[in-house]
């Protein structure tokens, strides 16, 4: 499990919004807990995102906990 920051997203279609969201590990897999980094997540956000979030051209990601 990963909690995840996602700052300056579009949550509920109001934008420039921050957010928090957990990644389980059949979305991540087949990479490792420690293989998961900000730069994959961006490039993965339309697959492992909420249905209620979007991103936009500013969009960043924080890891704030990795739990097991």
């Amino acid at each position: 499990m990963i909690l995840i920051k996602v700052l300056n997203c579009k949550f509920q279609d109001r934008p420039n919004q921050n957010t928090t969201f957990v990644i389980w590990k059949d979305e991540y897999a087949p990479l490792t807990e420690e293989e998961v980094d900000e730069a994959w997540i961006l490039a993965n956000f339309s697959r492992i995102k909420p249905r209620n979030v979007t991103q936009q051209k500013n969009t960043t990601v924080k890891i704030e906990a990795r739990r097991k």
